[in-house]
């Protein structure tokens, strides 16, 4: 689906979402919130904080983007909290509704893709322990037996005599 294909009802009833969402966030009303969310496997959503965090919010027009939809919010944070101050809220269809995608929400957010960054951290991870397993495996065959020279028998210098 293109962005000329949503009709400005598509746009409409995604924004309508998004508030939707925020109002559950503002009131505490986790099961209300998740209902309107498509959370994947491993994602996870800190409502409590989101919560405590959110005083107040003013959201901006919902703007085609692809298939989806994409609506920022300005968060005021409640005093002695912290919000981000824009939240892009992004909504794809979910079957025949509108649902907030919360993962593409928060790699808009961060400016990365957090899923592509875990798993390229733990490849990372994963050559690293290799390295350091083959490290801790003793020495290369190649190497020579025996033990390194100490610091006791490199050649010593004379000490240089002061002028006065």
């Amino acid at each position: 689906m293109t962005p000329a294909a949503l009709s400005p009802a598509d746009l409409a009833t995604a924004r309508a979402v998004a508030v939707t969402f925020l109002e559950a966030v503002k009131r505490g009303d986790e099961a209300a919130a998740r209902a309107v969310l498509i959370v994947r496997d491993g994602e996870t959503v800190d409502f409590p904080t989101m919560h405590a965090s959110t005083g107040s919010y003013a959201l901006g027009e919902a703007v085609a983007e692809g298939a989806g939809v994409v609506a920022i919010a300005t968060i005021t944070a409640r005093p002695g909290t912290v919000a981000p101050p824009a939240l892009p809220i992004v909504l794809a269809r979910e079957g025949a509704a509108w649902k907030i995608d919360m993962g593409a929400s928060m790699n808009r957010l961060l400016g990365v893709d957090l899923d592509a960054l875990v798993k390229g951290m733990a490849e990372g991870l994963g050559a690293i322990g290799e390295g350091l397993s083959s490290l801790s495996s003793g020495p290369a065959p190649d190497e020579s037996a025996g033990s390194p020279p100490s610091a006791t028998d490199a050649p010593r210098k004379k000490p240089r005599k002061r002028r006065r």
